[in-house]
């Protein structure tokens, strides 16, 4: 994902040109600062256009085995962080995420370490693939209803 940098890239959806894009930063106070920007009812919805109201999606996150939420399924209910999803024989297992009322962010290694992808809007991502994310992600935080540290 980041061959010729040294460090974690830390990554948020974003629009660009009232286009969908992803920001990536290599800290992580201004991907913050991103994913806080953009919030739900905001132009990230707008460019995506497959994002629900909160109040329509469940607290808990939902993480599928294959594309478009299919096979095995793995839950984080909400203000809960899985700092090894190998303990539980789902290391670098998951090709899709389903709709969470609540911010959340995967790590591709253990320990939230790594690169970092930060949702904070309630969308679902049917095809990790396609953003370099398929069967990598090791660790995950459901940020609850309190949030992340903005």
């Amino acid at each position: 994902m980041n061959e010729d940098l040294s460090g974690s890239l830390y990554m948020t959806p974003t629009v660009f040109e009232e286009r969908p894009a992803i920001a990536a930063y290599t800290e992580r106070v201004p991907m913050v600062r991103e994913a806080a920007r953009l919030r739900v009812g905001t132009e990230l919805c707008r460019a995506y256009g497959y994002c629900y109201e909160p109040s329509q999606v469940p607290s808990y996150l939902d993480l599928w085995e294959h594309m478009d939420w299919q096979g095995d399924g793995f839950r984080i209910p909400a203000g809960e962080k899985v700092s090894r999803l190998g303990d539980y024989g789902a290391n670098d297992f998951f090709s899709s995420i389903s709709a969470c009322r609540f911010a959340y962010s995967i790590f591709e290694h253990v320990d939230y370490r790594g690169n970092e992808y930060m949702l904070n809007a309630p969308c679902s991502l049917s095809y990790l693939a396609g953003m370099g994310w398929n069967d990598k992600i090791s660790s995950v935080i459901n940020w609850g209803p309190a949030g992340p540290p903005w």
